[in-house]
């Protein structure tokens, strides 16, 4: 699997969603992002990844495409790790914003302890980056964070359905802890 396939903004079930929220840009980014924290849970991949279909198995993390995340019952309700929320949530966005205005960011997160991470990042007012937390507990007083000024995050990659890019001077070679690095290594980069 490549990157770029766990964006899906023209899938059905996608599309049927993103046309419930809100007409005007801000309005529908926060729409959006407010669905996601508020209706799908947050799980590590490790505690569901051997009960699932082994069709999305990296490594030891378990993607699940958006359309999964939606359909997830078996859980006691929509269920995703941070990777499967962000994904979701930067399918919704791309149903009405372009491909150079949002993106998921993989990356390593510096809260209590080094670890890989996703997010989603969007192009927002002000000509600004913003940083879109979708693993939240709930839903944050202020929700615009700019990508500049979240200091606990590290970003490495990013990918939407049109092209990955790796950040300068960064490298996914290195152990990032919890997850992506050996299936990363096999799209975009030699470190044998």
């Amino acid at each position: 699997l490549n990157l770029t396939e766990f964006f899906t903004p023209d899938t059905l079930t996608v599309k049927q969603l993103s046309s419930k929220f809100s007409v005007g840009r801000e309005a529908f980014i926060l729409d959006c992002y407010k669905w996601v924290v508020e209706n799908v849970k947050y799980s590590h991949s490790d505690m569901r990844k051997m009960q699932m279909s082994a069709a999305s198995v990296v490594s030891e993390d378990f993607w699940e495409f958006p359309a999964e995340v939606l359909s997830d019952k078996k859980y006691g309700g929509k269920v995703a790790d941070c990777d499967g929320q962000a994904n979701l949530l930067a399918s919704l966005l791309r149903t009405r914003i372009s491909s150079d205005e949002v993106f998921v960011t993989l990356g390593l997160l510096h809260k209590n302890q080094v670890g890989g991470h996703a997010w989603c990042n969007i192009f927002g007012a002000g000509g600004k980056w913003y940083l879109l937390e979708a693993t939240r507990s709930k839903w944050p007083a202020n929700p615009w964070v700019l990508q500049e000024q979240a200091v606990d995050y590290e970003p490495i990659l990013a990918y939407n359905d049109k092209q990955i890019w790796v950040r300068a001077s960064k490298s996914v070679c290195f152990p990032m802890g919890h997850c992506h690095v050996e299936w990363l290594n096999d799209y975009l980069c030699d470190c044998a």
